[in-house]
């Protein structure tokens, strides 16, 4: 499901990002799985406008029916930056967008909607937030986090599985004719137990 969630959180945001609809387009939009260090937030804006969304994680939020739903945390980092100043890349200028501008739009684009997904509660805006160096800074740069928030059930675990009654199979012996179609009838001995010796 985190791969999911990613990929329509992208699709989302790059659909938008047109000149017709946002008025601007991403230098890079794409997912992130690595640390965020100074240097990745330069490499960030050195692409800006950018956005990097990153799975943050997710913690058990209920169990029901042997079903074990949890809440899924996803940033989405935006980076802007300004030939001018700090100033410029936060609230933009003339005809470039400032990162004020693009966390309003992710909020607008993310924030309360399921994106086709078979979620349990849709996504939700729950924090922004500065991301901010000295080196950031010295580059005119303004890199701000947007998380999102969604409830999701897991797959179950296979130890959680019922009995099964029926297995399919193939498989070829060398110099053996080509498999045969069959079934078995299997009933359980409540006796026949492996710890039985």
């Amino acid at each position: 499901m985190i791969d999911q969630i990613e990929d329509a959180m992208i699709a989302r945001m790059k659909a938008a990002a047109t000149p017709e609809i946002l008025g601007y387009t991403y230098g890079s939009c794409e997912t992130y799985d690595g640390e965020i260090d100074e240097d990745r937030l330069i490499e960030l804006a050195n692409r800006a406008p950018a956005a990097w969304l990153v799975f943050a994680g997710d913690k058990e939020h209920r169990r029901a029916g042997g079903t074990r739903y949890v809440t899924g945390t996803f940033v989405v980092l935006l980076a802007a930056r300004s030939l001018r100043n700090q100033a410029d890349a936060r609230r933009g200028s003339g005809d470039r967008v400032g990162a004020y501008q693009m966390t309003r739009d992710v909020i607008a684009l993310i924030d309360g909607r399921k994106l086709g997904l078979d979620l349990v509660e849709p996504l939700k805006f729950t924090e922004r937030r500065t991301l901010f160096s000295k080196r950031t800074r010295q580059t005119f740069a303004a890199v701000y986090a947007v998380t999102f928030t969604c409830i999701y059930a897991l797959p179950a675990h296979p130890d959680a599985l019922d009995d099964f009654a029926a297995v399919a199979g193939d498989w070829e012996l060398p110099g053996a004719p080509p498999s045969q179609d069959f079934e078995a009838d299997y009933q359980a001995d409540p006796d026949d137990s492996p710890l039985d010796a």
